[in-house]
């Protein structure tokens, strides 16, 4: 048992200076905005007074007044610094003796004093074979995923209280016997893993890793004497916008009361869809049915070939071409989303409801599903239809974004579908 020591201010100073002109966090501007914000705040004895808007306006430069209900970037930059303060202090940093953390559900961070622990000298460290250690690690990983996600789900569905504007455009979906099935695409994966020398898997379990992969790898990771690297393939693996997107779609329907359901799509037919309140999280490159429902629209989500990216394309004769935008460095700092709302097939009188979120990033795709949770945003969009919603239609937003999460959306156009069943 270690004895119970307080940093002083200069090694709190220090362990944040350590974080903020690391490489880590070379490219993350808007966390490194956040952490200085939340740790000058805490050196200056003013940790009792941080709140979620003074972060959000103060350090992340959201606009004076907005809403913390309808606007979560403060949330997800949160969520975002603490997977990039492990990351440093797993990777880049192991052995600094002051941590910083930042709780969930809090906005005050907590410096840790590090005690590295001694290597163990067993049979697992020295390069012997071990094939327990070696499959415990992906189904580690896999739980740990399984966890996060239902983590998001649980955070994000408090303190959401819906309104008249949003029922409108949820229509059915906002109904308590919706029975809405959320859907998430699993496009397919090369997971990286190391074995210990001897160990050998099924062909069709695992690809050997070529020497360029390999040296990559050793950036990252350090391999232990007589590991070899493995590319697992798998297609259970949730990006993160999905899995955001999710948690507040999940957000959403708890605010309706409304009931449903999350699901693979390996795990739904498109059949099993029909005549069904559905919710569709994926694009038509990893999505059979995000390629159906979008067939039936009139933009769709694809790779140009010209530029390289992946683009929102009109279909419609001499429509518009959608394309991302990146900085100097080649990191993305635009992207788009793309909402698709159409009736159910085999449903009767429109009596049931898909939703289709894509984008042309991650990034893209989860601010889609926010700006279609948000009252203040769909107030705006329903002024476009002075009739009333049609029963299908698409809307482009245009998202801010820092290669990752979205940083701020918009509303970019929309377009009435006349196709629909």
């Amino acid at each position: 048992m270690h004895p119970l020591v307080m940093p002083t201010s200069g090694e709190k100073r220090e362990a944040v200076d350590l974080v903020l002109n690391s490489s880590t966090f070379a490219r993350s501007d808007q966390l490194r905005n956040f952490l200085r914000y939340v740790s000058e705040m805490e050196l200056a004895g003013k940790g009792s007074e941080i709140n979620e808007y003074l972060i959000g306006v103060e350090a992340l430069g959201r606009a004076p007044g907005y809403s913390t209900a309808d606007d979560s970037t403060v949330r997800a930059r949160a969520h975002a610094l603490r997977l990039k303060l492990h990351e440093y202090y797993d990777k880049e940093n192991p052995e600094t003796p002051w941590r910083i953390e930042l709780p969930k559900g809090a906005y005050n961070l907590r410096f840790v004093e590090h005690f590295p622990q001694p290597v163990a000298n067993n049979a697992a460290r020295d390069g012997s074979p071990s094939v327990a250690r070696s499959w415990r690690r992906p189904l580690a990983a896999f739980l740990l995923g399984c966890l996060l996600t239902a983590a998001a789900f649980l955070l994000l569905s408090k303190k959401w209280k819906a309104d008249s504007t949003l029922t409108d455009a949820w229509g059915p979906l906002a109904r308590p016997d919706s029975n809405a099935i959320i859907c998430l695409a699993t496009p397919g994966h090369l997971v990286l893993q190391p074995y210990a020398n001897g160990v050998t898997l099924p062909d069709d379990l695992s690809l050997p890793a070529p020497p360029g992969v390999l040296d990559w790898y050793r950036q990252h990771r350090t391999l232990s004497p007589g590991d070899h690297l493995v590319m697992h393939t798998t297609n259970n693996a949730i990006p993160l916008g999905e899995a955001l997107g999710a948690a507040t779609v999940a957000q959403a329907l708890n605010g309706f009361g409304a009931s449903y359901q999350v699901l693979s799509e390996r795990a739904v037919s498109s059949s099993a869809l029909r005549g069904r309140n559905n919710i569709v999280l994926g694009n038509p490159d990893y999505s059979a049915v995000a390629e159906k429902l979008l067939v039936r629209g009139k933009v769709s989500i694809e790779y140009d070939p010209n530029t390289r990216e992946r683009i929102v394309r009109s279909r419609v004769p001499g429509g518009a071409v959608f394309l991302p935008s990146r900085d100097q460095y080649g990191a993305q700092t635009e992207s788009f989303g793309v909402i698709t709302v159409l009736p159910s097939e085999g449903a009767n009188e429109g009596r049931r409801r898909t939703l289709l979120f894509s984008g042309t990033t991650s990034a893209g795709m989860q601010a889609a599903v926010e700006f279609f949770a948000s009252s203040s945003h769909l107030r705006e969009l329903r002024k476009k239809f002075p009739a009333g919603y049609p029963s299908a239609y698409q809307v482009i937003v245009r998202c801010r974004t820092d290669n990752v999460l979205p940083l701020g959306f918009r509303y970019e156009t929309f377009f009435v579908l006349d196709n629909a069943p």
